[in-house]
C-alpha cells in the first residue's frame, strides 16, 4: 500500500525552498571563514542552524521517497529520522 499521495508535493516544495535556503547558509558560512565577516556568536549560531538545516533537508527528502514505497518502508525511514535528529539534538561529546 502507497502512501502520502497528496502531501507528497507539499513535501517536495517544503523540501526543495529548505534546500536552496540550506545552500545559501553553507556559501555564506565558507565565505565567512575566508572573510571573517560576521562575528563568533553568530558564527557558532549559524553553524548550529546549517546541522539543523542539513538534517531537515535530508529528512524531508528521504520522507519524499518513502511515501512511494509501502508503509513498512515508511516507517524505517522515520524512525532513520527520529534517531538523526536526536543525534543533533543531543550532541555526542
Amino acid at each position: 500500500m502507497v502512501i502520502g499521495r497528496g502531501i507528497e508535493k507539499v513535501i517536495d516544495i517544503v523540501g526543495e525552498v529548505l534546500a536552496m535556503a540550506t545552500m545559501v547558509l553553507v556559501v555564506v558560512l565558507l565565505a565567512n571563514e575566508k572573510w571573517a565577516f560576521i562575528g563568533a556568536d553568530m558564527t557558532v549560531i549559524l553553524k548550529t542552524v546549517e546541522r539543523f538545516a542539513i538534517v531537515a533537508v535530508l529528512g524531508l527528502k528521504s520522507l519524499e521517497f518513502a511515501l512511494k514505497r509501502n508503509v513498512i518502508f515508511f516507517i524505517v525511514c522515520a524512525a532513520v529520522i527520529v534517531v538523526a535528529f536526536v543525534f543533533v539534538f543531543v550532541p555526542l561529546f
